[in-house]
């Protein structure tokens, strides 16, 4: 599942730096596709998604765009392999979770019905009832899930001691059983999603960076960046930053084209702005 995609600390610490904004000055020499989506996967699948897309398309008439595709589409798959069965352990904690916290519901109601029955054979002055429920019903309705699930556990062993109980014993073990069965099942659903996690994690580094590389790449092939544009949703990757009682957009893919290319006859020339302070040769 995705192996491959776990990435070698030497990228994890290079992305680590991604992931504060380090740009060494500049914010184009920050990779927008891992940064605006590193919290995001579902804009990255589809940003992904479109891109891909539009690669192929374009490969169609350009043999060096054929390359791009054929580099990053196995990085999509995987991405998009990981992110499906994310989404999917996701979704199957999400009923675990429900199903346990009914249970606990439950518990907190079936108590009390097996004080009442509990109290036909032992009054709640007698030392069979206090060896039994020794704080009658408070650790089974409050308390973390844990510590329910041992005053469940040792009510359930303690009437064993009572033949007389018998049939109370059977139906408080058989609930416990089925209650730690669900919270076993949960807490292992939960350990599938960390390592998936992990993996998607990975993936969505490699992802990131080898379309960062296309970005390069397209660049060298064409003049604009109305043609750039379009092998990237930037709906998808734009900044929302909050300033006062307003929200602003920041897009941090490419600026307007007039302002990277100033276009002549023939060549697009890189307009870059210089700061100078005294004499540039002194």
């Amino acid at each position: 599942m995705g192996l491959q995609c776990v990435s070698p600390i030497d990228l994890t610490v290079k992305l680590r730096k991604m992931s504060k904004n380090y740009h060494g000055g500049w914010v184009y020499f920050s990779n927008p596709f891992y940064v605006q989506t590193q919290k995001n996967y579902k804009n990255f699948f589809a940003l992904s998604s479109n891109h891909l897309a539009s690669l192929e398309e374009a490969a169609k008439t350009s043999a060096l765009i054929e390359r791009l595709v054929d580099d990053y589409q196995p990085l999509h798959e995987a991405f998009s392999e990981v992110y499906v069965e994310w989404q999917s352990a996701k979704g199957l904690l999400k009923g675990l979770t429900a199903q346990v916290d009914k249970k606990q519901e439950t518990l907190v109601k079936r108590i009390g019905k097996w004080d009442v029955r509990l109290q036909t054979v032992f009054y709640q002055d007698t030392p069979e009832y206090q060896a039994l429920l020794p704080q009658k019903r408070k650790p089974f309705q409050s308390g973390s899930r844990e510590q329910r699930l041992q005053a469940l556990k040792v009510f359930a062993k303690n009437l064993a001691h009572y033949p007389q109980l018998a049939a109370l014993q059977k139906e408080v073990g058989s609930f416990y059983q089925a209650f730690v069965d669900l919270r076993e099942q949960q807490q292992r659903q939960q350990t599938t999603i960390t390592r998936t996690a992990e993996i998607l994690k990975g993936c969505h580094q490699r992802a990131a960076v080898q379309m960062y590389r296309n970005l390069g790449m397209l660049i060298y092939i064409y003049d604009t960046g109305y043609e750039l544009a379009s092998f990237f949703k930037l709906s998808l990757i734009r900044k929302v930053s909050s300033n006062g009682d307003n929200e602003t957009e920041e897009e941090l893919a490419f600026p307007p084209s007039h302002e990277v290319f100033q276009m002549t006859d023939r060549v697009p020339q890189p307009v870059v702005p210089v700061e100078q302070e005294g004499d540039v040769f002194g």
